[in-house]
């Protein structure tokens, strides 16, 4: 029987790659004081990432064997002489680095096995100080790993269903509420008291949340149709795309059910219920699509709860999770004020609301900028902007001879960026359509014209989960 390694001085952790991770990873990295080793999936990945640490001003250097003996030695004698922080390497090749002061392993894809994960974590803090170790994850690791698989050829049958197994003790250690510590090989330890499932043991209750979304894949399925993530959360946040009233989804009860939360936090959402099983994904030609299995049903007919730890975000909520006693820009526009009535009620200019508005535009939320900006003011600005260029804005705005706010420059500037080009069309005629709606896919979020559905005492979806033989 192996011995027990103590790891007692370790904290692991386990975040999801979600919107803004980057930022996130960076900060993270920042905030260490020491020794960094980050695992990438791929020599170009480990190259990638290098490269983005150093354009951040972090000291960071590769490691992988794509690269020249000679230049191996010399990046792991720059990590291990403390000339730069970080190291980026490859499962196969981080078995060559050594250095007892490390304070930080980071993991940015899944490993492919527990007993794996646990060899090259424990580089972490071998001189027995505090040190930390951190698990990224995203479904695309799971589809990556299965692919993987399934291309080896040589594997035998047992071989194949070892690898399967090794993939779902991964998927587990996610998922699992226990102490991480415990889940790891040879660890006896029932409760390290540090992990992010000790130290935040308090779950997120989503149950409403994922019924609302699994009821709108079984709406689509009950109309023989099947769809996307991203599809499916345009309808259930109430898009106004040529794509959902072409085919009738705003009749949908199920249609503008999600829109006080936000794209970013629906797909949080969806990540999880693919790695809890909850809901699958199968491919349609070049389409991948979903479907409902039968946990997606134990939780429509209240059979089975969902809740996530907050942890799973890197130790804060989803943004639709933090609540604040003052409304947001956001919240005041769904109420239906105006720029200068929110601009009163928040203590701003109102040029500074039009500017949150337009960053809102680039997180995916749906701003009908026809109350800010008049159509022909939006041509105008949007022409200016093609010609002359978008930097700097005072350039813009000089053109313009004054006639237009920096923020009514900035919505149609990021109504531009997220929804396409514009259409050259009589500007006096506010009946035409005024932007190209060319991106027709199920993650653009396209724009037409915001008309405003009375969803709030439409909860027809809830029927279905009383009475799934509806479908």
């Amino acid at each position: 029987m192996k011995a027990a390694l103590d790891r007692s001085n370790l904290r692991y952790e386990v975040w999801l790659r979600a919107k803004n991770f980057h930022d996130a990873l960076v900060k993270k990295i920042r905030s260490t004081d020491g020794a960094v080793i980050v695992y990438r999936s791929s020599y170009q990945a480990v190259e990638t990432f290098a490269l983005k640490l150093q354009q951040e001003g972090i000291t960071a250097i590769a490691y992988h064997a794509g690269l020249s003996v000679e230049q191996r030695n010399f990046n792991r004698t720059q990590f291990l002489s403390n000339r730069v922080q970080v190291i980026v390497t490859t499962s196969s090749s981080g078995g060559d680095i050594y250095k007892p002061d490390v304070r930080l392993v980071l993991h940015h894809n899944l490993p492919r096995s527990i007993h794996r994960y646990f060899q090259e974590s424990g580089k972490a803090g071998r001189d027995g100080k505090p040190a930390q170790c951190v698990l990224c994850f995203n479904y695309e690791d799971v589809r990556r790993i299965a692919r993987s698989i399934e291309q080896q050829p040589d594997l035998s049958p047992r071989e194949q269903e070892e690898n399967y197994a090794n993939l779902q003790d991964v998927i587990d250690y996610v998922l699992s509420s226990k102490c991480r510590l415990s889940l790891l090989p040879n660890q006896s330890v029932p409760r390290c008291g540090k992990c992010d499932n000790c130290s935040s043991p308090i779950n997120l209750d989503w149950t409403t949340d994922a019924q609302k979304f699994l009821s709108c894949v079984a709406r689509f399925a009950q109309c023989g149709e099947s769809f996307g993530t991203g599809y499916t959360i345009e309808v259930l946040r109430g898009s106004t795309s040529e794509k959902i009233f072409r085919h009738k989804h705003h009749e949908l009860s199920t249609y503008g059910i999600g829109k006080e939360k936000l794209a970013e936090d629906w797909r949080i959402l969806v990540q999880l219920l693919l790695f809890q099983g909850l809901v699958e994904e199968f491919q349609i030609e070049d389409y991948t699509v979903l479907k409902l299995n039968q946990k997606s049903w134990e939780v429509l007919r209240k059979q089975r709860s969902v809740s996530f730890r907050p942890a799973t975000w890197g130790g804060k909520p989803p943004k639709s999770q933090i609540k604040s006693d003052r409304p947001s820009t956001l919240e005041l526009y769904q109420q239906g004020l105006s720029a200068s009535e929110i601009a009163q009620k928040r203590g701003v200019q109102e040029q500074t609301v039009l500017s949150q508005l337009a960053d809102s535009i680039l997180k995916g939320e749906l701003i009908d900028i026809n109350r800010f900006v008049p159509r022909d003011g939006q041509y105008e600005i949007l022409q200016t902007l093609k010609t002359i260029g978008t930097e700097p804005l005072r350039n813009v705005y000089d053109h313009l001879e004054g006639r237009y706010n920096y923020g009514q420059i900035r919505l149609v500037l990021s109504n531009w960026k997220q929804h396409g080009e514009v259409k050259t069309v009589d500007i006096n005629n506010s009946t035409d359509d005024f932007y190209d709606h060319h991106n027709d896919n199920d993650d653009a979020y396209e724009f037409e014209r915001y008309l405003q559905w009375d969803t709030e005492s439409d909860f027809g979806y809830l029927e279905d989960i009383v009475n799934p033989d509806a479908y």
